[in-house]
């Protein structure tokens, strides 16, 4: 196990983390909740342009043995870890849900490492382990009674789940839980034996509400893939600082010859697809919301991990709890958020 030193100074902490790992040629597990929390740490070995990025490998090359620099100055002119990290056996990270697409940014990187799903897993209970073969994890039936909520609002049990459906969970425990309203809400994609085995779709509860739009982060979800480039990805953050209350869509793109008209037309995309839900809809026909207005940063899923890391972070949020979300819901990080990118 690696121990990092101790440090108060959360940037310092970062270089000393990142050089422990890098100094290890035997490392061979890595285990995260988040993969934007790996992203932030490996930042300095991603995104090789910024000036701050090459302060740090150049403070990371002084303190490292010659073998381990080499190893370095690999993984940087190949974008891929296999020298620096050749033991490296597996990584375990959330999977599923909104955290699908960064894991899958930075499993590129990894091409020697089996990625490992988490499970749902919560304070309460568990939900879901990581065991098997085929997508998703089977239902934790041996650790606790669990119930499920469909669309049509009626409570079924684990053996009474089909194929495809997506269900609210409900909790019972042994400490003294009953059907408590977990709210995640999973999707059957398998079977182990009897076993129903899930995925993590997204918080039943995750909305934003700042004039009774009551916008829903599964209808953000479905409005920005349907508008946007597969490579690029996006969230929507609420901006309540201006006179007119809008939504503001950050879109990490590769696409940086997008010009001024398209711009427009992708902005009034994600506007029709957002007013197919009724309150939204409501909201901007009575004039009590502004249309959506678009950021553009240069990068892919990368570049927004790094950006949803820092503002999380910079409103008190631990580093390993950061969580990908397609709806910015917390009113402290949206604003931090907009604060780190004003001007794109």
């Amino acid at each position: 196990m690696l121990i990092p030193e101790l440090a108060s100074d959360v940037a310092h902490w970062r270089r000393q983390t990142l050089l422990a790992l890098i100094a290890d040629a035997g490392l061979s597990f890595i285990s995260v909740w988040s993969p934007t929390f790996l992203t932030s740490l490996l930042q300095p070995l991603l995104d090789t342009e910024m000036l701050e990025s090459r302060q740090v490998v150049a403070w990371l090359e002084e303190r490292l043995p010659v073998p381990r620099r080499k190893a370095l100055r690999h993984a940087l002119a190949h974008g891929v870890f296999t020298e620096l990290w050749p033991r490296l056996a597996a990584v375990s990270c959330w999977m599923d849900g909104p955290s699908r697409v960064y894991a899958q940014q930075l499993a590129v990187r990894f091409p020697q490492a089996r990625w490992l799903a988490k499970g749902l897993f919560a304070t309460e209970g568990v939900v879901s382990l990581p065991f098997g073969e085929g997508a998703g994890c089977p239902l934790a039936i041996g650790c606790h009674y669990l119930e499920f909520i469909g669309d049509d609002g009626v409570p079924k049990e684990a053996h009474s789940l089909r194929m495809g459906e997506t269900a609210q969970v409900l909790l019972t425990t042994g400490a003294g839980l009953y059907r408590y309203a977990l709210g995640d809400r999973v999707r059957v994609v398998g079977k182990l034996a009897g076993t129903p085995r899930v995925e993590f779709v997204g918080r039943c509860a995750s909305t934003c509400d700042l004039v009774g739009e009551k916008l829903d982060e599964q209808v953000v979800e479905r409005a920005l893939a349907q508008c946007m480039d597969a490579a690029d990805s996006a969230c929507l953050i609420p901006d309540s600082s201006s006179t007119l209350p809008h939504y503001v869509v950050l879109l990490c793109t590769s696409t940086t010859t997008l010009a001024g008209i398209g711009r427009a037309a992708l902005a009034n995309d994600i506007e029709m697809a957002l007013q197919r839900s009724f309150h939204y809809a409501h909201a901007r026909t009575l004039g009590q919301l502004g249309p959506v207005r678009m950021r553009f940063v240069c990068g892919g899923a990368q570049k927004l991990a790094e950006l949803l890391q820092r503002a999380a972070e910079s409103t008190g949020i631990r580093a390993g709890d950061v969580k990908p979300r397609a709806l910015i819901s917390r009113l402290d990080t949206a604003e931090a958020l907009l604060a780190i990118t004003e001007g794109s």
